[in-house]
């Protein structure tokens, strides 16, 4: 697996000057007062198995609503739900308290629109804490909000509009999530097994902060770890930390390649649960219509990659001297320069090497090396003495100083 790489657009990073924003009162109370209370429950609130088996669940179902729901199905339409699957993904979504689905995606749209621009809400070139959170947080001041608002083109969200489930659960979305983030997970877990305390802050606070950061995470490290196998001029990455974090979205290069392609993880050992989620739910006549973008162009756009890196490989080994570039010597002159003691040079297949930087470490030892001096070894390098390949012919192109001409 490739190594971490630094967090960087095409651009470059943009720092956020956060002393010319506002906070947005609301948000900044939300999270304050969450993250508070969460980690007052883990402290204080005593933790009973079946209660935090029960948040383990509501955890992934929340999550995976957002990466099932959400994301590949509305933002991208990669495959087709029918209304029950839309269903549980609303009131999925509600439970995982992101704002309705309408909220979401059109800020979704608008990531992936405007990649790394200025028109991009959670920009990972403005850093990695404006990219996770800091988007939620702050905003412009009216004036700015509103000029930026005028500058940046409408995103078509009216596919979206048009669902009736995604209209309901939008209207309601301020009652709705509350009662399925907090009052529904406390009622389960006190009328079923006493835990009313429990439910609330362990099934119900500490579930929904762990799946903000979990879904933030794909806003923020997929944009900073990782590699970029499939493109590289934006700052989408693929490891798989972030896969087994965010239920599978962590392969985040590819998936800015192929938005509409219902996978994240196309190789057999990669990490994505909500691709096995979206296809099981097709072979039980919930989803239809994966959308999976041709295997061709997916391998074209990695080999694309793995031939620039190489290029790039290939700039930084010294490959020696091309034969126009050379020095042209006659015999002769061969001869006379080697009668300086300071040039251990010898010719192979018409070419003059300087042997000396390698003499020590040749096997054949100091002597055989000597021998060599200001002679032709063709016929024993060719296979005289021995067969030289590979390696022992690639040496030499960085030890080439001259060629041989008639005079």
């Amino acid at each position: 697996m490739a190594a971490a790489t630094a967090n960087a657009s095409a651009a470059g990073t943009v720092p956020v000057d956060y002393k010319s924003l506002r906070f947005q009162w609301i948000n900044v109370i939300f999270f304050a007062a969450t993250t508070a209370m969460a980690i007052y429950s883990v402290i204080l609130i005593p933790m009973q198995w079946k209660t935090m088996a029960f948040a383990a669940l509501l955890f992934a179902l929340g999550c995976l609503s957002i990466t099932a729901g959400y994301h590949r199905h509305w933002s991208h339409r990669a495959y087709e739900a029918r209304w029950p699957m839309r269903v549980f993904f609303a009131l999925g979504g509600a439970c995982a308290f992101q704002g309705s689905a309408l909220w979401w995606c059109r800020h979704h749209r608008a990531h992936h629109r405007w990649t790394d621009s200025e028109h991009d809400p959670y920009g990972a070139q403005k850093g990695l804490f404006w990219s996770h959170i800091g988007w939620l947080l702050y905003e412009e001041d009216a004036a700015k909000a509103q000029a930026q608002k005028k500058r940046r083109p409408r995103v078509y969200v009216d596919d979206l509009e048009q669902d009736p489930i995604l209209a309901w659960q939008h209207r309601n979305f301020v009652w709705l999530a509350p009662v399925m983030s907090f009052l529904f997970p406390t009622v389960v877990a006190g009328y079923f097994w006493g835990d009313w305390m429990g439910g609330y802050f362990h099934s119900g606070i500490l579930r929904m902060v762990a799946t903000h950061h979990v879904t933030f995470c794909v806003n923020s490290l997929a944009h900073y770890l990782g590699e970029t196998a499939y493109e590289d001029e934006q700052t989408p990455r693929d490891h798989f930390i972030t896969a087994l974090i965010t239920f599978g979205e962590g392969y985040h290069n590819f998936h800015h390649t192929f938005p509409r392609d219902y996978r994240n993880a196309v190789r057999w050992w990669q990490y994505d649960p909500t691709k096995w989620l979206i296809w099981t739910c097709s072979k039980l006549g919930l989803a239809y219509g994966l959308r999976r973008f041709p295997e061709n162009e997916v391998t074209k756009a990695r080999v694309i990659i793995a031939a620039k890196r190489l290029e790039a490989e290939k700039r930084q080994v010294n490959w020696g001297l091309q034969r126009s570039e050379l020095p042209k010597f006659t015999w002769d002159e061969f001869i006379r320069a080697c009668e300086d003691p300071k040039n251990w040079w010898t010719v192979i297949d018409g070419d003059v090497y300087d042997i000396a930087p390698f003499a020590d470490e040749h096997p054949g030892g100091m002597t055989f090396m000597r021998t060599a001096r200001g002679r032709d070894v063709t016929d024993a390098f060719n296979g005289g003495v021995h067969r030289h390949r590979g390696v022992a012919q690639r040496l030499l192109d960085s030890l080439r100083i001259a060629t041989i001409v008639k005079p």
